[in-house]
């Protein structure tokens, strides 16, 4: 009988086209996948709200890693398994820090809740990524609206994830002033270029680390792992799983952290790599790099 796989795979630059759709081939491998009863997981850096329609489609029964691994679902999609957040009065701390650098805040995620600054891109944010905030993150599939949120408001609740926006020229100085406070508990990430937005999570969490809760919730720990991503939110996950897949259309800074490449998001890397390493084939998906 041919082993088992926890397979964890990224959204956005992985498993969805440049168009943001699961292609009918990469919809069709996976569920011949899931067939075999490989145990086939999303970890997304998006919220629930963007996320969970992707989940749904594949039917996938396993559970969800939303926000970078700071959020975890229930497989139903609305119970929260595990999260992991950074206190309201740190969040106006950042904020104050962020507006001397001539940033803004974007919104924060708390649970299944959107707060969100109204939306005025500045002329560094050309219609691409204008196009892709909005469709990957404050997209309302599920009829949920943003609530609003204004400069100078306190949260009235902890949240998973502070998304800022900060010139990208800042960014070091800004990293260089976050660490002044010594916030312990609080790691910044920069979205890659040409986005300027900074994402707030707390310290430690990756979805690596929610993988493994997971994988040790559900008994799945001496299993081997496959995992398929494109940018450096994903460098964890790659570095944990047996097999780290990069996509061609990767980040090249995350080529060093992958056992291999397959192809990219737009050729249907994902089920590519599946169809011809699990599907076809018993042995090793890949030989491991020494």
């Amino acid at each position: 009988m041919q082993e088992s796989f926890v397979i964890a795979i990224d959204l956005d630059g992985t498993l969805l086209s440049s168009e943001h759709v699961i292609s009918t081939t990469n919809l069709s491998i996976l569920r011949q996948v899931i067939d075999l009863g490989h145990h086939v997981m999303i970890a997304t850096g998006r919220p629930l709200r963007t996320a969970v329609e992707y989940h749904r489609q594949l039917a996938l029964t396993t559970p969800l890693i939303t926000l970078n691994g700071a959020a975890v679902w229930q497989p139903d999609g609305q119970t929260l398994l595990t999260e992991h957040v950074i206190e309201s009065e740190v969040v106006d701390r950042i904020i104050q820090l962020a507006m001397s650098f001539h940033g803004f805040p974007l919104l924060a995620e708390v649970k299944e809740k959107c707060y969100q600054i109204p939306f005025q891109p500045t002329q560094e944010w050309t219609q691409p990524m204008i196009d892709f905030f909005e469709k990957a993150i404050l997209d309302e599939p599920l009829g949920q609206k943003p609530i609003p949120w204004h400069v100078g408001e306190s949260l009235p609740y902890a949240t998973s994830s502070l998304l800022i926006s900060v010139p990208r020229e800042q960014h070091a100085d800004f990293f260089t002033a976050v660490a002044s406070l010594h916030l312990d508990h609080v790691y910044c990430r920069a979205w890659h270029e040409p986005h300027n937005v900074i994402e707030i999570m707390a310290r430690g969490v990756s979805k690596a680390t929610a993988l493994r809760e997971v994988c040790e919730r559900n008994g799945w720990q001496h299993k081997r792992m496959i995992a398929f991503g494109d940018e450096m939110n994903d460098v964890d996950m790659l570095k944990t799983a047996d097999f780290g897949i990069a996509m061609k259309n990767a980040n090249p800074s995350l080529l060093p952290f992958a056992d291999a490449i397959t192809k990219s998001n737009d050729e249907h890397g994902v089920g590519t790599y599946l169809m011809k390493h699990v599907i076809m084939k018993n042995s090793n998906p890949i030989q491991r790099r020494a």
